[in-house]
């Protein structure tokens, strides 16, 4: 039997390590941004290769050590793919709804994304990189359902709308750094205030600098209230620096990695490796989130389901930090 390599540990282990590596050395640029998504998903392929390869090689140390590698990677791969389930909303709290797309201008079928968030039973929605064209798609199929919060088409990437079924105040769009946000105060059916911002900052390959700008003002705008929802594309992994930066400074949370299932990957939409739309929050329960189909943009939408349980939460953690 011909003997295994003793370079087939660290070969298994590098395509994983690369993008934290990356991360680690602040490297933000275009081919990280590449990299880190081509390199994710085959690291984990290559572990369940190198499963039966570790357990046929010759001498204890080779054995061990490409089991361990195998592990390693899989076990990566196995956090991925698990997800937490979710529950449901108990008696008395209320729930939101919210639904996120990207139409990828003048390619989008608009009338699919209005079908998906209507059976969804959204309460609020945000859309990036909406076109003239596509804002009125968007108000002749929500007229009478939603109401328009606010909006800036544009005949670029940099259109955005929201709309919502329930009460909504302060409406406005604000500027992240040169990104539109449509940014308001959504009311709950039991009263709640949830600030919902819609997100679409620009990639990377267009300068890293404003790409870094945009969420560390999101980050910011975040921490402007006490419950919030920050929904959209945001042309970021969760390996990139700049998306690590807006969780930790604006204190947020990621619905995925608590109640989504399977990898929740989003972009390109055919054959997506890459994660870019995701919802943030605070101060809520997440109760679900899902990829929805594709329907002519290069991303998938998603969908966050919320329980205002999570007010309570909160309440009970500022009343700690009060007394220590």
């Amino acid at each position: 039997m011909s003997r295994i390599p003793r370079w087939l540990a660290p070969a298994a282990l590098a395509p994983a390590a690369a993008p934290d590596a990356a991360w680690a050395l602040g490297i933000n640029g275009p081919p990280a941004h590449v990299i880190a998504q081509t390199l994710a998903l085959p690291a984990h392929a290559a572990a369940l290769a190198a499963l039966p390869a570790a357990a046929l090689a010759p001498g204890r140390r080779a054995r061990h050590l490409n089991a361990a590698a195998a592990l390693a990677v899989l076990g990566t791969g196995v956090g991925l793919l698990a997800g937490d389930w979710g529950g449901g909303p108990r008696p008395g709290d209320a729930t939101l709804t919210v639904y996120s797309a990207n139409l990828e201008f003048e390619r989008s079928d608009v009338s699919a994304n209005i079908e998906e968030m209507l059976a969804a039973g959204c309460d609020v929605a945000v859309f990036q990189e909406v076109t003239p064209d596509y804002l009125r798609q968007l108000r002749a199929g929500l007229e009478g359902c939603y109401t328009e919060v606010v909006s800036t088409s544009r005949d670029d990437a940099l259109g955005a709308a929201m709309f919502a079924r329930v009460e909504v105040r302060n409406a406005t769009i604000e500027s992240a750094a040169g990104s539109p946000t449509p940014s308001a105060d959504v009311v709950a059916g039991d009263g709640t205030v949830v600030r919902v911002l819609g997100v679409h900052t620009t990639p990377p390959i267009h300068g890293v600098g404003p790409w870094t700008a945009q969420h560390d003002r999101l980050a910011a705008m975040a921490r402007e209230a006490d419950r919030v929802v920050v929904a959209g594309d945001f042309n970021a992994s969760g390996r990139h620096q700049p998306m690590r930066q807006l969780v930790a400074g604006g204190h947020l949370r990621d619905a995925h990695r608590e109640v989504g299932q399977g990898l929740g990957l989003t972009w390109p939409a055919r054959l997506p490796i890459a994660r870019l739309d995701r919802v943030l929050f605070r101060g809520l329960e997440p109760l679900s989130l899902s990829v929805g189909c594709t329907a002519g943009s290069d991303h998938r939408p998603v969908t966050a389901r919320f329980s205002t349980a999570g007010r309570r939460v909160s309440a009970v953690v500022e009343k700690v930090r009060e007394r220590a």
